[in-house]
């Protein structure tokens, strides 16, 4: 499909969140920036949210698709970057909403520095019943913090390695990419399901260059009905090392950097493991040998750290 120069897509995964879903999508209408399309795509919601999307069938901005099966939220983002028409896409989770100015300011950003895949914010942390408990930029890493003081230019390589310490966006709602982004590197993939958004900005960052807008421009929800709160402390953190220690060994950016890196996630993990919920010496020797299967220098690290 050709994509629309100006044109935003924005793409709204629909699912089980009847209570938020008609903020969401008048904060989307409402934007400042008009040249928008808004494809809500419902996967077969159990709840209100269909009866809801039909009151908007009728909006000229929006288009509703509804899933005759659950596909999950990986599949059905896929799904709505090919029926995308824009020149740039945004993930608008259904139980987030935004500011007025979120999509202008980031489309500006994208058009004033060439060699940005994407733009980002702040969030605000917000709970059930919309109070501010923070903002996501005070959870980042202090290097993080230092370089993006303002609103700056993340070159690609500065971008690989803070994202080797934490998801520096951990809200896709907050993201405008360039459609074209897909085009090169692919889709989300199918391989994870808490990371998928993880794995594919490191994908980008090997390519163009991020934008950090130092303002809070979208709200962020935080409960308990989230995707990785569904997964088992074991899948979540299978697929935290299949990430990092796969981004090891393929990411050139990182090469001067690998054993900073290599004792970063040891402690990433010893972190995990105190927070966990019981069978924390279970895990611990399950994850021994999966980090020996991942990278057995890794372990040299560990147990040199430990030791000495």
């Amino acid at each position: 499909m050709n994509q629309i120069k100006g044109l935003v897509s924005v793409i709204v995964a629909s699912y089980n969140y009847e209570r938020y879903l008609n903020k969401r999508i008048t904060s989307l209408i409402n934007q400042s920036y008009k040249n928008v399309e808004i494809l809500i795509i419902d996967d077969n919601s159990s709840d209100n949210s269909k009866n809801i999307l039909k009151q908007w069938k009728n909006h000229p901005k929006i288009k509703i698709i509804i899933n005759k099966v659950n596909q999950g939220w990986v599949k059905v983002s896929n799904k709505g970057l090919k029926l995308s028409s824009g020149e740039f896409v945004m993930f608008a989770n259904c139980d987030d909403y935004c500011d007025e100015f979120l999509i202008e300011d980031l489309v500006k950003k994208l058009f004033d520095f060439n060699s940005a895949g994407l733009a980002f914010s702040k969030s605000l942390l917000i709970d059930d019943n919309e109070e501010i408990l923070g903002i996501d930029y005070e959870n980042r890493e202090r290097e993080f913090k230092n370089f993006c003081s303002k609103s700056c230019l993340i070159p690609k390589i500065s971008a690989s390695k803070f994202l080797m310490h934490s998801c520096i966006m951990p809200n896709l709602s907050s993201i405008l990419f360039r459609k074209k982004c897909f085009n090169e590197v692919g889709f989300f993939s199918e391989n994870y399901v808490a990371c998928s958004d993880w794995v594919f900005f490191f994908k980008i960052a090997k390519i163009y260059d991020f934008y950090f807008v130092n303002k809070p421009l979208n709200f962020f929800r935080q409960h308990q009905n989230t995707i990785r709160s569904s997964m088992s402390q074991k899948e979540t953190l299978d697929e935290f090392f299949k990430l990092l220690f796969t981004e090891l060994s393929d990411n050139h950016f990182l090469e001067n950097d690998k054993k900073n890196f290599r004792v970063h996630i040891i402690y990433l993990w010893i972190t995990y493991l105190t927070n966990l919920r019981g069978s924390t010496l279970i895990f611990f020797f399950y994850h021994l040998k999966e980090i020996y299967k991942y990278d057995k220098k890794t372990l040299f690290y560990f147990f040199h750290g430990f030791f000495r």
